[in-house]
């Protein structure tokens, strides 16, 4: 499971908030306006981007703050 708890990441004034859980199988649609955090949020999954709170985990191992 890919579970970002509660996720807050800043970046040039702008602040992005996510909370949610995705099980093995589930898919996800990220739907936006343009500026409004899809892609930072697929970068902060990824491990590109830090995260100022919050924890990025993938079953039961903590992936926050670890290399892509």
């Amino acid at each position: 499971m890919l579970e970002l708890d509660r996720v807050r990441v800043t970046r040039d004034g702008f602040s992005l908030g996510a909370d949610m859980q995705l099980r093995r199988g589930q898919r996800v649609a990220v739907l936006g306006a343009s500026g409004a955090g899809k892609s930072t949020l697929l970068d902060v999954v990824a491990g590109f981007q830090p995260v100022a709170e919050g924890r990025v985990l993938w079953d039961v191992a903590d992936l926050t703050g670890r290399p892509p």
